[in-house]
C-alpha cells in the first residue's frame, strides 16, 4: 500500500537438499505464518540455486480480505421445504468451516452439495400460521465467532 513500510515475515527456505520435492534448479521462500491482508511485504533472497549465485528482492501487497456473504434462493420457504444457500468470497484455504443455525428445531437435514452450496430441508416445527426465522452463521473452530451470517423465513401452513 502506498506509503506503507514493508513488513518483515519469517520464512522457511526450501531447497532440493532440504526438501526432495523441490527441484534442484529451484528454491522457495515459504512464510511460517499466514500473511496479513492488505499488507506490504518485502522478501530478500541471497544464495545459490543449482550452483548459480542468486540475489533477488520481491515487494508485494497482499489482497484485501473479502468478506464472506451468503445468498438464499428465496427469502422464505414453507415449513418442510428446501432452501438453497450459496456462499460468496469463501477462502477455502483457511480450512473447513462450521455451519451453525438456530433454532435447531427448524432444520431437518443439511446437505453440503459443494464447498459453497448448501441445501437445508426445513422441518414442520413452526407453529401453524406463524412465520419463523432460521438464522445461519459460518465460523472456523466455534459458532461463537462467526465470519458470515444470514437468515430466512420458514412459513408454516395456515390453520
Amino acid at each position: 500500500m502506498a506509503g506503507q513500510s514493508p513488513r518483515e515475515v519469517d520464512t522457511r527456505l526450501l531447497t532440493h537438499s532440504a526438501d526432495r520435492e523441490t527441484p534442484p534448479h529451484a528454491a522457495a521462500l515459504i512464510p511460517l505464518l499466514p500473511l496479513v491482508p492488505s499488507t506490504a511485504y518485502q522478501l530478500m533472497f541471497s544464495g545459490r540455486v543449482d550452483g548459480i549465485a542468486v540475489d533477488r528482492t520481491w515487494r508485494f501487497v497482499t489482497e484485501a480480505r473479502t468478506p464472506v456473504t451468503m445468498s438464499f434462493l428465496s427469502p422464505a420457504v414453507r415449513a418442510g421445504g428446501l432452501q438453497e444457500i450459496t456462499l460468496h468470497g469463501l477462502d477455502t484455504e483457511r480450512g473447513p468451516y462450521y455451519l451453525c443455525y438456530a433454532p435447531a428445531r427448524l432444520v431437518r437435514t443439511i446437505v453440503h452439495e459443494t464447498e459453497t452450496r448448501i441445501a437445508i430441508k426445513t422441518s414442520a416445527d413452526c407453529d401453524r400460521g406463524a412465520t419463523c426465522r432460521l438464522n445461519i452463521t459460518l465460523s472456523y473452530r466455534s459458532c461463537a465467532k462467526p465470519f458470515a451470517h444470514g437468515s430466512f423465513e420458514v412459513v408454516a401452513s395456515p390453520k
